[in-house]
């Protein structure tokens, strides 16, 4: 928490003046993983060449959650395989931006999470993740 002018650092979540609040990107990623705080991690792989590109699976009795990371200035064209889920439609939260942007007090959204639907055929889906992205997919399970 860090009052406009009057930080000693910038790694700051929620920033304020005397009359708005602004919550930074950092803020929103800390938003989108406690939402979607599975009980159970569940092994799964990544077969992709990015080296920057980073992943954990986790689930709760009837959800399953999908956390991709893209530390990388390139996108990436990813196919996710889910063995034992019910096909149909997932729900994304995604956040990105570009590597050097802030948000603002004159842009509060410039970097604000995204969301959509991505749906999943015969255990399957192909998903673009942006570059410097957060993406998390949620299942249903039943």
């Amino acid at each position: 928490l860090a009052r406009d002018g009057m930080q000693q650092w910038t790694p700051d979540l929620i920033w304020f003046n005397a009359t708005d609040v602004l919550l930074t990107p950092n803020y929103y990623v800390q938003q989108m993983f406690a939402n979607t705080v599975g009980d159970q991690v569940v092994e799964s792989t990544l077969n992709s060449g990015n080296e920057r590109l980073y992943h954990v699976v986790t689930r709760t009795d009837d959800m399953l959650y999908v956390k991709l990371v893209n530390v990388s200035a390139d996108g990436e064209t990813l196919t996710i395989d889910l063995a034992n889920v019910p096909d149909g439609t997932a729900t994304f939260t995604r956040l990105t931006g570009d590597k050097k942007a802030v948000n603002t007090f004159q842009n509060k959204d410039r970097i604000a999470p995204q969301t959509g639907t991505a749906t999943l055929e015969n255990g399957s889906l192909t998903m673009e993740l942006p570059a410097y992205s957060v993406t998390i997919l949620t299942f249903k399970l039943k």
